[in-house]
């Protein structure tokens, strides 16, 4: 009589109808998909050798062409003897590869503490009659609770923040409107009724006017337009950190670490 084989899966994620985490470099690439466009890139191909997969990444004057490579945990990468020159991003499940040469000018992109940070959306049956708001509507929605002294704060946070580099980019939320380095968010706006609540990014950095609200982010109000000096400030260094991190394949999001893992709560 044949042995029933046995199911084993990995730990229990719950992310976007993908129930366990992944165990093969297979999962990876799945869960890959059901993020893709929360990093702000779309596939042109996913094919068999060396790299996995090219892909286009909005970085704010374009679509940049990128190399990508799946491995289900960072190191298979050295392991499986892959060419550096030819791949831009690692995608993995875990990064077991932290002391990864600067020299391989590689960004690695763990998936596992990225989906800590990602709104997880709710699987369910399909409607009818949806329709996608556009900007205008998005940007009526994120200032319906603000004055108009608020208001004038955020059209010139605003123009500040996108005049930084041409490459950085925004993205309106309902709750918070999102500015990108442009590969990573490096800070969030909130409306609030006479001024407006800054979340930055400051890799653990002492900033003017700021206090930190977790290891790696901080925050810090605009209620004035004096305000808004120090705030320019304070984006340009935080600009400045996001990049470095990046280069040093560092958790930049929400959920960053120093030491300890920390809970997402930016309300």
């Amino acid at each position: 009589m044949e042995e029933k084989k046995k199911s084993i899966v990995g730990d229990l994620i719950n992310f976007r109808g993908m129930v366990y985490s992944p165990l093969n470099e297979m999962g990876v690439v799945f869960l890959f998909g059901k993020v893709v466009e929360d990093l702000n890139m779309y596939i042109e191909e996913i094919k068999p050798g060396y790299p996995d997969c090219i892909a286009r990444r909005f970085v704010g004057k374009g679509w940049e062409q990128i190399a990508i490579e799946f491995e289900l945990n960072a190191k298979n990468f050295l392991q499986h003897k892959h060419d550096p020159k030819h791949c831009n991003i690692l995608v993995c499940w875990e990064n077991d590869w932290p002391d990864c040469p600067k020299e391989y000018q590689i960004e690695i992109i763990e998936l596992k503490s990225l989906i800590k940070e990602m709104p997880n959306r709710e699987v369910r049956k399909p409607t009818k009659g949806e329709r996608t708001k556009d900007e205008e509507e998005k940007e009526r929605i994120f200032l319906k609770f603000a004055n108009d002294k608020a208001k004038d704060l955020f059209y010139k946070a605003n123009d500040i923040l996108l005049a930084l580099d041409e490459r950085v980019w925004r993205n309106f939320g309902e709750k918070y409107t999102s500015y990108y380095s442009p590969e990573r968010v490096f800070t969030y706006l909130r409306m609030q009724k006479t001024g407006i609540r800054v979340l930055i990014f400051n890799n653990g950095k002492k900033m003017e006017g700021m206090r930190n609200q977790q290891p790696k982010w901080g925050i810090f109000r605009i209620s004035k337009e004096k305000d808004l000096d120090q705030a320019k400030k304070n984006w340009q260094k935080s600009l400045e950190l996001i990049r470095e991190a990046l280069r040093n394949n560092e958790n930049t999001g929400r959920y960053a670490k120093i030491e300890e893992d920390v809970e997402e709560n930016i309300e």
